[in-house]
């Protein structure tokens, strides 16, 4: 069985759940739209592996598989204009003086084109590419040159960094919104719950201390004859105890957690249950209640747990299946080690399916409209209070279900 609060927080976390997940998601998508970016404008070689920017150039320092690609070759000349090194053999390669070679590089409109560089060692690099391809003419496209191309990525990157951040906005500013909603469901819920509450307690109050109030001024005023005071008496007497356990019952609601912390120890939870049967079995048969523990002798549960606390808790399921039953009701009390989970149970009619999602709710009753106080009070308030400071979980589908493990 799950509560309405239970069902509220765990819709907080599927929203919290969906939000961390479309969060992941978009991360993934942001890199790997810039893996691709990267690999996009970094997939062809920048013009200057080809045509080297610096007038410096050591031959053996450049690419020369990628310059071969284009139909592009090298090779090096000395100042007498012979050929030192060749990139690839050329049998078309002769000696040139240094002034046919810069008239032939001059003239426009031939086939190829010749890049000049000087070698650390003071010779000629020259790099000769179909003009088709490079010219030395002044054609040279900027964009395609490295600045622009940095500048392109870097673009790249801090649009795909601000598409990103828009969408973080976005799950966040979805998530608050939704947030915000279910915060004011839980809000809204808790306040009717608290109107309850306080509505319950204002009834159950009212009732008794009317009757007090009336008994004793009619006694005061001189209005009951002699022989009728006693059962005056005794009404003021009964609806003072009831007032008492009301108002105990909501000091120990209050008060559990610091009790359990004072009184924790380990023992086994079978034993105190069979402790509690044999210490309460005399009120039990003279409310007419038969009780039966169903697990042996030998069965046992070590756990740590508050003894006064877990008796609280017998008591309080116990006694409800007493108070709200006909006289000869038998109560049962069964272990099951398999779930490590303590039943207990009555012949009973049992707890109407309408109060069965709410039963451990304070001030649960089964009709708002009544005056009585079937089903009022604080008694499994308490219980499931236990059972969560201890780490247990309960469950009621016919027989209350106590699960330890």
């Amino acid at each position: 069985m799950i509560s309405h609060k239970n069902k509220r927080f765990r819709k907080i976390l599927s929203v919290s759940l969906k939000f961390m997940l479309a969060f992941i998601f978009l991360t993934v998508i942001y890199a790997i739209l810039n893996i691709a970016v990267l690999m996009f404008l970094t997939s062809d070689r920048p013009m200057y592996e080809y045509v080297p920017i610096q007038q410096s150039q050591e031959p053996t320092s450049l690419n020369w598989e990628a310059i071969h690609d284009l139909g592009g070759y090298g090779y090096v000349l000395s100042g007498e204009g012979t050929v030192l090194w060749r990139s690839q053999d050329n049998s078309s390669l002769k000696a040139l003086s240094l002034s046919d070679f810069l008239n032939q590089n001059l003239t426009r409109g031939s086939e190829r084109t010749d890049f000049i560089y000087k070698t650390p060692e003071g010779n000629w690099l020259i790099l000769n590419y179909p003009s088709e391809t490079f010219s030395n003419e002044p054609s040279y496209a900027i964009e395609s040159g490295p600045v622009h191309q940095q500048r392109l990525l870097l673009a790249a990157v801090i649009g795909l960094i601000l598409i990103y951040l828009l969408g973080i906005f976005f799950l966040f500013h979805r998530l608050s919104t939704r947030l915000e909603t279910n915060i004011q469901e839980i809000y809204e819920a808790e306040e009717e719950k608290k109107r309850f509450f306080f509505t319950g307690l204002a009834h159950d109050i009212k009732t008794p201390l009317a009757a007090i109030m009336a008994c004793s001024r009619a006694i005061t005023d001189g209005l009951v004859k002699d022989e009728q005071i006693d059962r005056y008496l005794d009404t003021i007497c009964r609806q003072s105890d009831f007032l008492k356990d009301r108002l105990d019952d909501m000091m120990t609601y209050a008060s559990l957690e610091e009790q359990l912390s004072e009184n924790m120890q380990e023992g086994d939870l079978l034993e105190a249950t069979r402790r509690f049967v044999g210490e309460n079995f005399t009120w039990f048969a003279e409310h007419e209640a038969d009780i039966e523990i169903l697990f042996d002798d030998d069965e046992s549960c070590l756990t740590p747990f508050d003894p006064a606390l877990f008796a609280r808790l017998l008591q309080n399921i116990l006694v409800n299946s007493v108070q709200h039953n006909k006289p000869g009701v038998s109560i049962y009390i069964d272990w099951d080690a398999k779930e490590k989970c303590l039943i207990l149970g009555d012949d009973g009619p049992g707890i109407p399916e309408s109060l069965r999602e709410t039963v451990f709710e304070p001030m649960v009753t089964a009709d708002p409209s009544r005056t009585g106080e079937r089903f009022r009070g604080m008694g499994l308030a308490n219980v499931k209070r236990i059972v969560q400071l201890h780490g247990w979980k309960i469950e009621y589908d016919g027989e209350f279900k106590i699960k330890f493990g």
